[in-house]
């Protein structure tokens, strides 16, 4: 609908400005013809032609001033357009900052994840590594011990939750987007 009012303001436009440009040119055109036809001298009748030649300056410049006024309305047309399109370019560089900021974080949580997790494997490898291969009774007595959990397990998993939240929020706004 929005097209096809506008091919419709452009149609009506052009008819406005044919108009506009037509008339004082048919008028004047009916006026020479009419001097001319009513003179027996030729000479008499062009000096009258240039004696009201100043109607014809009044229709021009008033034709004139039409076209200012036209122009200064296809101007402010275009000045709300590019306003429109100012804004539509604002919305997308936000969207495409916040994506980028959320792929940015996510980068940075799985880099920290997998640092912690090389540490704590490093670590649990050294606690291995200390025990002597001799000792029967330091087995069966880390056997039957609980589990180690190493202090930054914990860290571990606030980062895993934290990056699925990440996740789910991007999954919903890139949804929202689409």
């Amino acid at each position: 609908m929005n097209e096809t009012g506008n091919e419709s303001n452009k149609i009506k436009d052009s008819i406005l400005y044919i108009t506009i440009i037509f008339i004082p040119i048919a008028i004047l055109f009916i006026y020479i013809w009419l001097v001319i036809s009513g003179a027996t001298d030729w000479q008499k009748a062009v000096g009258e032609i240039g004696d009201h030649l100043g109607l014809v300056t009044a229709l021009f410049t008033g034709l004139t001033f039409s076209a200012l006024i036209i122009e200064i309305k296809i101007q402010k047309e275009d000045l709300l357009e590019s306003r429109k399109q100012f804004s539509r370019s604002a919305d997308a560089q936000e969207k495409t900052a916040r994506l980028t900021a959320f792929s940015d974080l996510l980068k940075e949580y799985k880099e920290q994840i997998e640092i912690l997790t090389i540490r704590i494997s490093e670590s649990e490898n050294q606690s291995n590594a200390n025990h002597p291969s001799g000792d029967n009774y330091l087995r069966e007595a880390l056997k039957n011990a609980p589990p180690y959990k190493h202090p930054m397990t914990d860290k571990i998993e606030e980062l895993k939750t934290k990056k699925s939240n990440i996740l789910e929020e991007l999954e919903k706004s890139l949804q929202n987007r689409y």
